[in-house]
């Protein structure tokens, strides 16, 4: 008989569970067909989205996962072409593993996403009896993380681990499958979209939990940053220490003396540092919603999206404050910090979902790193995307020139310009409007709602111009009228660092086999460090760059696990002492604690863990081999524990 046809809605509970422990326990193609059947069902019913057979065998082809059990791997990345349903599909491998009786976690690349394919796809879990919930909120609530299936960003999960550990929060309860009581999150899978982007552009940014210090330094900050300003090319601790004698008629004279020699070459380096960076490239200053003051805020080069409560650290998000004429924030101390490759390794199963997997040494790598598989999933529709021959021109101005003559020039079309920075996209509106060109602005700095932008931007005759917060995870919807007049063009206005940029910028257009269009027209003097004469020498220029950053990303992981194996180690003893101190309630030993170590037992941090491994962190782990690395960790949790 059809299974079709005999299925109610009322036995999805009852039915998907008792199909999802057959096959956890005994995973064969059969058990799996069979929850897969019932789940497309229960979409087609519940949704009114029925997943077209590519996206059930892209499914089926991560669960060939625990039906091979390759024994060097914990996991499968899939690449599945922009356009192609990713969030269904993400959402039915989700509702399969949690259906198995595993707690899941779900990564999107921003929290918008998050909130939406949670709240989305939400009826489908209720109606297999699933619970889920989303963790974007600033402080997540001890019932945000009550959900089988869990949404958030990289941010939200590793941010969520780091507080759960430093300060014992226990927030991170969830109610299991089939039982009434609340449990440790354990982790068990998480699936990663636009997990190319997480797993090589971003692995190695840190989510760093920084405290205010006791006795911090940001009287420090302005008269550092105009000394090595007034010294520029020559700067050298000494005579920096020289200056500050004289600088406001010595005003500071007996304060530098108290600074170790150490700490004032970190804050040169940090403010030299500081000076390089772009304002309107590498950060924004914006109004605070919640402060009402002035904020510097830190963008995100490889999505062009804000890192809302992000700072660099060593004192260079400070100095920016100062080159900004703002005040410095109270000075932090980074007590803890995790990077992804190192935040992955805690789970069981891994899947990665992106549209764009990148070149053979890339995927080397990501087997490399995280023990992942990579395979790719043809569409379910023939492309009828045009991509047009890469343009090269000379100089940033007559590539304007061109991108205008092509927005003219497919005027009928919806529009979508991507260019490099937020600097560029505002630099490029003004010359719109005054050639009177209407369009709106997509940079995580614009006024309108993206939401609303990316419908404006589904019509005929409309134009955008955005940065790259366009170009990855970006969900636009065409009228009938758009698809007649040819589909969405898309200009890329820049030489994309990868191909996997490149393809999702130009994947915004033809998705789902519509038509469409795309181009990339770029200049020579994009490239600061070499000479470019032609499109052929910067893909070959570019694929050296990847090779180069690969092997660093690679080598620099090794060393970053080290440190969290170590974090973890002191997270558990923190734990130990914590429980002891306090059955014993040893005041001599808690006082002798804190004084030598910093350690905290309580909601006040105190400057724990800057004592303990601060001065050990990204810079130490670079300079240093692994055993030197190993020795001094060693001895610290060493003499910690006697």
């Amino acid at each position: 008989m059809n299974t079709r046809e005999i299925y109610a809605l009322n036995d999805l509970s009852i039915k998907g569970k008792h199909l999802g422990k057959l096959f956890r326990y005994n995973p064969t193609i059969k058990n799996l067909s069979k929850l897969l059947d019932l789940i497309r069902f229960g979409s087609k019913k519940i949704l009114n989205m029925e997943p077209y057979l590519i996206q059930l065998l892209s499914v089926a082809s991560f669960f060939l996962y625990f039906i091979n059990k390759p024994k060097d791997l914990r996991g499968r990345l899939g690449q599945i072409a922009t356009g192609e349903g990713k969030s269904l599909i993400v959402s039915i491998i989700g509702l399969s593993l949690a259906l198995q009786g595993r707690f899941v976690d779900i990564i999107t690349s921003t929290g918008y996403l998050a909130k939406r394919d949670q709240q989305k796809f939400k009826p489908l879990y209720d109606a297999f009896g699933i619970t889920s919930s989303n963790i974007t909120a600033d402080n997540p609530s001890k019932e945000d993380y009550n959900g089988i299936i869990l949404y958030g960003t990289n941010t939200d999960f590793e941010f969520s681990l780091l507080r759960e550990e430093l300060f014992m929060l226990d927030k991170m309860y969830t109610v299991p499958l089939d039982k009434n009581i609340l449990e440790k999150r354990k982790f068990d899978s998480v699936i990663v979209d636009e997990s190319d982007n997480l797993f090589l552009d971003t692995a190695l940014n840190s989510a760093r939990m920084a405290y205010p210090a006791k006795q911090g330094f940001n009287w420090i900050y302005k008269p550092m940053f105009e000394i090595v300003k007034k010294i520029k090319d020559k700067v050298t601790m000494e005579l920096v220490k020289e200056e500050f004698k004289t600088y406001c008629e010595g005003l500071y004279s007996k304060k530098i003396e108290s600074v170790s020699d150490k700490k004032i070459q970190i804050l040169i380096d940090s403010c030299q540092l500081a000076m390089n960076k772009i304002k309107g490239k590498d950060y924004i200053v914006k109004y605070d919603e919640q402060t009402r003051k002035k904020k510097v805020f830190i963008v995100d080069l490889d999505t062009g999206r804000i890192n809302y409560g992000c700072r660099w650290s060593y004192g260079v998000h400070e100095f920016v404050e100062v080159m900004e004429n703002l005040i410095p924030e109270t000075e932090s101390l980074t007590i803890a910090s995790i990077s992804h490759p190192s935040y992955y390794d805690n789970y069981k199963c891994i899947f990665g979902l992106t549209g764009t997997i990148g070149e053979i040494n890339e995927r080397n790598e990501i087997r490399e790193i995280y023990h992942l598989d990579s395979f790719d999933v043809p569409t379910n529709f023939e492309l009828k995307r045009k991509t047009l021959e890469k343009l090269i021109l000379e100089n940033k101005e007559t590539k304007y020139e061109k991108i205008i003559s092509e927005i003219k020039k497919y005027e009928n079309r919806s529009r979508l310009v991507i260019l490099d920075t937020i600097n560029e996209t505002l630099e490029f509106s003004e010359r719109l409007k005054k050639l009177g060109i209407y369009h709106l602005l997509l940079n995580d700095i614009q006024n309108e709602k993206e939401e609303f932008i990316l419908y404006y931007v589904g019509k005929p005759k409309s134009l955008v111009i955005a940065t790259n917060a366009a170009g990855r995870g970006t969900d636009i919807i065409l009228t009938k009228e758009s698809l007649l007049n040819g589909g969405l063009h898309v200009i890329v206005g820049f030489f994309p660092a990868n191909s996997r940029i490149e393809f999702q910028a130009i994947g915004r257009a033809g998705r789902q086999g519509q038509p469409g269009s795309a181009q990339i027209i770029f200049s020579k003097d994009e490239f600061k460090d070499i000479s470019i004469n032609n499109v052929e020498d910067a893909i070959k220029y570019r694929n050296n760059k990847i090779f180069m950053i690969s092997l660093y990303r690679i080598e620099r992981t090794k060393k970053e696990r080290i440190y969290y194996e170590k974090l973890k180690k002191y997270f558990a003893l923190q734990k130990i002492l914590y429980n002891s101190l306090n059955k014993q309630k040893n005041s001599l030993v808690l006082e002798k604690l804190k004084e030598d170590w910093g350690i905290f037992f309580s909601n006040d941090i105190e400057e724990s863990f800057d004592k303990f491994l601060s001065d050990y962190s990204w810079e130490f782990l670079l300079k240093s081999n692994k055993e030197d690395i190993e020795k001094i960790l060693n001895e610290k949790l060493n003499n910690l524990i006697n």
